[in-house]
């Protein structure tokens, strides 16, 4: 995936690069399963290209953003419509 607007995240993918023992590196997911969570969340719209972005960088584990106790997009979308009924 070309990376437009999220370079500064591919290019730090590593919260602390000069610790050895906690650095706290990104993990992406497939573009697949990208346009997997865009047929069944978003009615087959595509997602913005930065979220896209964030996703293929960074959609199973970032530094920056808080997924909570989910283990993947998938169950953090399950999460958000039982929490807010959508």
């Amino acid at each position: 995936m070309n990376i437009k607007y999220l370079q500064h995240l591919k290019d730090n993918p590593v919260a602390y690069p000069n610790d050895t023992e906690l650095q706290f590196k990104i993990k992406g997911i497939p573009e697949s399963e990208i346009q997997q969570l865009e047929l069944t969340w978003n009615n087959g719209n595509l997602f913005p290209q930065a979220l896209k972005e964030l996703l293929f960088l960074a959609g199973d584990f970032c530094y920056v953003c808080d997924y909570g106790p989910n283990d993947s997009q998938q169950e953090i979308q399950e999460w958000i419509k039982r929490a807010y009924g959508r």
